[in-house]
């Protein structure tokens, strides 16, 4: 091939033809000094003449703003004249100009697949590196060793020898290990690819070939220090242009040893040895003093002295140096907003005459741009973001997560939510609503889903029926295709895995929601980010290009193919374009370029950070590097060398700015980690002593915030109640404001702790009504608190259930069991019933509920029947004792789910206003003792928890329901019993409760025990029928004390009257309290904390309001309440 013709040129370089003079001329200055000023004007001066062999060499990143320099002093014509190069682009000029054609050239995506394969195909060989090739830690560290390599021009040979001359077995295997993958990895490549890692090795065979630059005049400018590879290319420029200059950053009149310029003084050694070795005339150097650049004093002073070891202290006369103390990342970034605020509104700066630097810009991303945003700054951040968290290499990388990961519900998640799908919202919703109700995961998701939406029910609503077919229209349109995709491409090459899943994306109609987006971004002006989703989709088809060149042929498992796709996508990066000319610029000390900055932010200046501790990152450690160095591998710096290239960046950036600088740093993180200020801020106080480190509260005045919009009404918030003249100026502002008026009404809400309350009030009835139809339940949760109620029943915002067998589905189990066995057997015929009799029929009543409910025991899964066979023995010892319990009682079950407002009439309550409430609800079971003319009405509620009853609460509205329905039953209870009088309310315990049992307890014992958690508790009519008629084995209740007014849990039924009084009272305080608007969060706390699980406290301001507290006062404190508050007419 072409290009390995010139890569083992064996052809010596000489000039054999007379030659000429070549001149070299340094451009020496520290910064500030004009170096690059002086090169333009050369240059410029030479290409006005009509010359155009000329060539300007600098890093690549400064190629734009360059050309953009010649391009204003020479015009579009003859800035022509002057070829603007970075390295790479030098490299391509010279392939272009030789007629090198470049085919298949990988980038860093595709070399990081070939380093892969070349793992795997050494597996065998490999001792250290085994089994590596899905490591990407592994193959990050041999990319950046062979990009070492590529950079130093240290061969494999080199490796090898070096390995067979060093003692320690660790080094010399890696070594050997690394010489070989290397081998492999260039031998993958030559069969078809070009590596721009040899670009310039390449061009420097050429040049030996060739004397491209005859008469060409070059300088290069921006350079702290070279690769042996580019020394190599401009050796051979050295001795082919007629004149040459470097500009080179260091003090041209003190020692050169000086360390702070130590990294550009070892540059210029080197680059007068290879001239020398060239016969290249070195001229007089040109010595730049005058520090151009800072116009202030004390820049200038500054610029003298920065690691300079002098140890002059001076005055700092005025405000072109600021150094600020933050005590988070977050105040940091609001200083620096603040102050480039300032400096354009009040100081006339354009944004792009600014720049924020750091060392690290890590901790800054998406704190830094969010807070600009807030101030309304425009900015070019310089930072690649995470490829993966775009839309379709999410995308992609979810459809191998899914099939090669046992279909996990957010993989497919993450597919929908991509937004590339063609499902609505709605039915995304619905699909995920149906899987986490359901629990569904892995192979499940290949079933249909046929299950009610909302959980266990028998029927179903149009409403549900319609979210299931949402439901499973999504699951079939992903899951299915996804299916097929994963068995096509089982024993397939890499390019056949590549088409199939191309086809796959089209069938998924993947192309036109690209689209769909695009247009949609546009239209909503977000221009940029429309075209970088056509960016993706491009790098995408390229990188699908890729991985047909490098594994077409190869077969590979879907796993492995992922393994690859993976590493490729985890090395591209997508960096921000910059999105208006006049921008503040925000990047890291080694990347950012620096043209005419007026003003320049030094951010992060923490000690170890800026300047950084050198670190060593990669294949070797520091003891291994140092090995190296020793027998010349110079893989990569000395840590001194790193030192001294810190503190020179520190330099280079501290003296960039011509009118102010700032530096500042945070002290603490969210982690809890402190720093200290580092050197860089040191420096500066050492050479101003009189500089002030500000903090955070010197910036928070009304004017600080009042740079934009949305720091303005964060400050009108923060000091709302304060009557300063800014203040209402700012409360007058935003109450006018179209786009902050509700925002700051409720601003005047929260100021003056004002209950969350309707201001208007028709608004209460589209929420809830004009009359209200409510259980006996929601009584109890509008005393809780009435915030929560407003959300549950108002908003209707409630918490997702997951269908399984949790407290909740147990109750409603034993509410089942319970309904059918009683209702379906009379008293005298389950009494004289066998306990296996009992146990068959619970069997199949629990049978039927599960087939019903559950798909039938076939269907689930070992887990569940294990629990439902647990809640079977429950059932079975449960319904015995019941039994056991109506043998020695004179009651029997009547009635089981009786409906109030449907069985018998609802309680209803009416309001002063006319409107009424109507509660109703479903009573366990009602239980009749007929005494002659009376007939004694107990109801029963079957209790998964713990309940014990205290007749305390209902003074604020608790444990109401049973009464409620005990009330209901004797208002209309008439017809369907007879005349009704009340003879109580039980909590029957619906759970087992385990005991402690030794090894001598017998059966019965610990029957017997069991029982005693089974015991039913509550109030009951003070009546020798109802006592006779009451077990005390089965019901807790003290006849010793006698009546309520004695301590006892017996009530008169003059008592009964006060508490159904007392009923009557609540419902009607909770109708007025609702219908007026008020649904404060106001949270009951006490005995019962409202709080504890509700699920609305991140939305929930109960601090504005006074919470309510409960206390449990005795039976004789309540009678003695309701009779006072009744004599009153209810008032309080």
């Amino acid at each position: 091939m072409t290009h390995l013709l010139w890569y083992h040129s064996n052809i010596i370089y000489k000039f054999t033809l007379k030659r000429g003079i070549y001149l070299l001329r340094f451009v020496l200055g520290k910064s500030g000094t004009g170096k690059t000023e002086y090169l333009y004007n050369k240059l410029t001066e030479l290409a006005q003449t009509g010359e155009n062999r000329i060539i300007m060499l600098i890093p690549d990143q400064s190629s734009f703003e360059t050309e953009k320099v010649f391009l204003d002093r020479l015009g579009a014509k003859k800035c022509q004249n002057v070829k603007v190069f970075g390295f790479s682009r030098f490299c391509h000029y010279v392939f272009d100009t030789v007629n090198f054609e470049q085919k298949n050239v990988i980038d860093d995506s595709t070399r990081a697949v070939i380093m892969s394969l070349a793992l795997e195909q050494l597996d065998t060989s490999l001792e250290m590196f085994a089994n590596s090739s899905g490591k990407k830690s592994v193959i990050d560290s041999m990319l950046s060793a062979l990009k070492e390599c590529k950079k130093a021009k240290i061969s494999t040979e080199a490796l090898r020898n070096v390995s067979a001359l060093i003692d320690d077995k660790t080094l010399k295997t890696k070594l050997r290990e690394t010489a070989l993958i290397i081998d492999t990895f260039d031998a993958i490549v030559e069969q078809s690819y070009i590596d721009p890692l040899d670009n310039l090795t390449r061009v420097a065979e050429i040049l030996k070939e060739k004397n491209m630059f005859n008469g060409f005049t070059l300088a290069v400018d921006s350079f702290s220090g070279f690769s042996v590879q580019q020394l190599e290319v401009l050796k051979l420029l050295f001795a082919q242009c007629e004149s040459t200059y470097v500009a080179l950053t260091l003090n041209p009149y003190e020692d050169e040893e000086q360390s702070l310029f130590s990294t550009t003084n070892d540059t210029y050694k080197r680059l007068k040895a290879i001239a020398k070795s060239e016969n290249v005339e070195i001229k007089a150097p040109v010595k730049l003093e005058e520090n151009f650049r800072n116009e202030s004093e004390e820049l200038k002073i500054l610029e003298k002295n920065f690691y300079q070891n002098k140890s002059n202290e001076y005055e700092l006369k005025n405000d072109s140096i600021t150094a600020f103390s933050a005590d988070t990342v977050y105040g940091e970034c609001e200083f620096v907003a603040r102050q480039i605020k300032r400096l354009v509104v009040e100081q006339g700066y354009l944004y792009s005459d600014i720049a924020v630097i750091c060392r690290d810009i890590t901790p800054y991303t998406g704190v830094l741009n969010t807070i600009f945003d807030k101030y309304e700054i425009p900015y070019f951040m310089d930072i690649s973001y995470d490829i993966y968290i775009k839309p379709i290499i999410r995308y992609v990388c979810s459809i191998f997560n899914a099939i090669l990961n046992g279909w996990q519900k957010e993989d497919l998640l993450a597919i929908l939510k991509t937004g590339l799908t063609n499902n609505s919202d709605e039915e995304i919703s619905a699909f995920e609503n149906y899987v986490y109700v359901w629990n569904i995961n892995g192979a499940a998701f290949k079933k249909p889903f046929a299950n009610n939406p909302d959980g266990f029910s028998e029927t179903m609503s149009d409403s549900q029926t319609e979210q299931l077919e949402m439901a499973e229209n999504v699951r079939e349109g992903l899951v299915e295709p996804l299916e097929k995709f994963r068995e096509d491409i089982k024993d397939k090459t890499g390019r056949e895995i590549t088409e199939l899943l191309y086809n796959l994306l089209e069938r998924l109609e993947v192309t036109k929601a690209i689209s769909a987006m695009y247009d949609k971004l546009k239209a909503d002006g977000e221009l940029a980010q429309a075209k970088e989703e056509i960016r993706l989709w491009n790098l995408l088809m390229n990188t699908f290009d890729q991985m047909v060149a490098v594994a077409g042929d190869l077969k590979v498992s879907p796993k492995r193919y992922f393994e690859l796709l993976s590493l490729r996508l985890s090395v591209l990066k997508i960096a921000d374009i910059p999105r208006t000319v006049d921008s503040v610029s925000v990047g890291t000390a080694t990347r950012v370029r620096l043209n005419k900055e007026k003003a320049v932010f030094l951010i992060g200046c923490i000690d170890g950070v800026f300047p950084a501790v050198p670190s060593t990152a990669g294949l070797f450690s520091a003891y291994e590097l140092k090995t190296l160095i020793a027998n010349n591998l110079p893989f990569g710096d000395e840590p001194a060398e790193l030192a001294d290239f810190e503190n020179y960046m520190a330099y280079k950036s501290a003296t960039s700015p011509s009118q102010k600088l700032f530096v500042s740093f945070y002290k603490s993180d969210l982690t809890g980690g402190t720093y200290m200020q580092s050197s860089i801020i040191n420096e500066v106080v050492s050479i101003f002593p009189s500089i002030a480190l500000h903090r955070e509260e010197e910036y928070c005045s009304v004017k600080d915030s009042t740079w934009a919009i949305l720091p303005a009404f964060e400050e009108c918030a923060r000091n709302f109640n304060s009557d300063s003249e800014e203040n209402r100026a700012l409360k007058n502002y935003f109450a006018n404001n179209e786009i902050f008026k509700d925002k700051y009404k409720a601003l005047q809400n929260a100021s003056t702790a004002k209950p969350f309350v309707f201001d208007d009030k028709s608004n209460v009835n589209l929420l809830f009504g004009s009359d209200l139809k409510i259980s006996a339940s929601q009584v109890e949760k509008f005393s809780l608190c009435r915030f929560s109620y407003f959300c549950n029943y108002g908003l209707r915002v409630r918490e997702r259930r997951k269908a399984e067998i949790n407290p909740l589905e147990y109750g409603t189990f034993i509410h089942y069991i319970m309904e059918i066995f009683f209702s379906k057997y009379s008293k005298n015929e389950f009494s004289n019933m066998s306990e296996d009799e009992i146990y068959d029929i619970c069997d199949d009543i629990l049978d039927d509920y599960v087939d019903k409910h559950f798909g039938g025991t076939e269907k689930n899964t070992p887990r569940f029947m294990y629990r439902f066979n647990k809640i079977r023995e429950n059932v079975h010892f449960l319904v015995l004792h019941i039994i056991k319990e109506l043998k020695h009682s004179g009651f029997e079950p009547i009635d089981c789910e009786l409906k109030i407002d449907g069985d018998i009439p609802g309680y209803e309550v009416a309001l002063p206003t006319g409107q009424k409430i109507m509660l109703r609800g479903s009573v366990d079971r009602v239980d009749i003792l007929k005494k002659g003319e009376e007939n004694y009405i107990r109801i029963i509620d079957y209790k998964t928890g713990s309940k014990e009853f205290k007749l305390s609460d209902i003074l604020y509205g608790l444990n109401l329901q049973m009464l409620i329905y005990l009330y209901a039953i004797t208002l209309g209870g008439e017809e369907r019993y007879g005349k009704v009088t009340p003879a109580g309310i039980l909590y029957m315990p619906a759970t087992v409760k385990p005991i402690s049992v030794d090894g001598a307890m017998i059966d019965a014992q610990i029957n017997e025990q069991v029982s005693k958690g089974l015991k039913m508790n509550g109030m009951l009519l003070n009546s020798l029928d109802v006592i006779d008629n009451s077990d005390k084995e089965y019901i807790s209740f003290n006849t010793k004390k006698g009546t309520l007014t004695t301590g006892g849990n017996l009530a008169s039924l003059e008592e009964l009257g006060m508490i159904f009084k007392k009923l009557d009272m609540t419902v009607a305080e909770m109708g007025d309290k609702l219908f007026s608007g008020n649904v404060e969060a106001s949270p009951l706390k006490g005995g019962k904390d409202s709080c504890e699980y509700c699920p609305y406290d991140s939305v929930c301001a109960y601090h504005m309001s006074a919470c309510r507290n409960s206390f449990s006062v005795d039976n004789d404190e309540v009678c003695k309440i309701l009779g006072n508050e009744q004599n009153k007419g209810g008032e309080d």
